[in-house]
């Protein structure tokens, strides 16, 4: 239904509330995306939020791609939420987050190797 790297807005279970996406494969794999906040986590990828111009800027001119929780939704799922496409990140990104995602200390193996191995058929 999405390709990796499109960022796409849907209501979110485990946050409670709409909340946007970047789409890192074909088989329904996201993460979230977020705006900077006062704690960081050892999972936030910081990108400038020129890099993803379909979402409005942060007051710091960053956001946050966060790494510790990878979401599983089929098209079905996608369907039922609301999923919408806003937009795309650009390409740079995809590669600089398999680069991080693969250095990084709070994903499962299975993880990463998922984001990994989706987003490497990409870059």
């Amino acid at each position: 239904m999405f390709s990796p790297g499109d960022v796409v807005r849907f209501y979110s279970y485990v946050a409670g509330k709409a909340k946007y996406h970047l789409c890192i494969s074909l088989r329904g794999h996201f993460l979230f995306v977020n705006s900077p906040k006062s704690k960081t986590f050892r999972g936030d990828f910081f990108v400038p939020c020129s890099d993803i111009p379909c979402l409005e800027p942060t007051d710091d001119g960053r956001s946050i791609i966060s790494c510790s929780f990878l979401v599983k939704m089929s098209d079905e799922e996608l369907r039922h939420v609301g999923a919408t496409k806003l937009g795309s990140c650009a390409p740079r990104i995809l590669r600089d987050l398999i680069k991080f995602v693969e250095q990084s200390p709070v994903l499962s193996p299975d993880e990463k190797d998922a984001i990994v191995d989706e987003l490497g058929d990409w870059v």
